[in-house]
């Protein structure tokens, strides 16, 4: 049903809509400097905090909140709360036509400081137990 709502017509048109993120992002991410423009780099570091340490902060507050939730469904948010910005982002920016490159630095320096972050939900996942 979502796949029809947004304009593919089955599973597989879904699915090949992340190989071609993949390709369209990868050049951007080298053609694009970090730090160009003069807030750049202040955005990247606003999203990159907000993605992956309040993001999860933030699932982990809700669900505690809620009475009655089986703790694996609770580490299972947690883990995906912590994960970096995915391709889609950058596909919807490039096909509206406006922050695709900021968009690909993100996920680029997302997905290098999840390497440190993901590890570290995991380690407390697993002490909590």
């Amino acid at each position: 049903m979502f796949c029809r709502a947004v304009g593919f017509f089955d599973q597989r048109d879904a699915r090949m809509m992340a190989k071609y993120a993949f390709f369209i992002a990868k050049p951007t991410m080298v053609f694009v400097k970090i730090g160009a423009g003069g807030s750049a780099l202040g955005e990247l570091a606003t999203i990159s905090v907000a993605r992956l340490i309040i993001h999860p902060v933030l699932v982990a507050a809700l669900f505690l909140l809620i009475p009655g939730v089986d703790p694996l469904w609770i580490k299972a948010a947690l883990l995906s709360a912590c994960l970096p910005v995915a391709a889609n982002v950058f596909v919807l920016s490039d096909h509206y036509g406006g922050y695709s490159g900021r968009s690909a630095s993100a996920i680029l320096m997302t997905t290098i400081l999840a390497s440190i972050t993901v590890p570290v939900v995991l380690y407390i996942i697993m002490q909590v137990s």
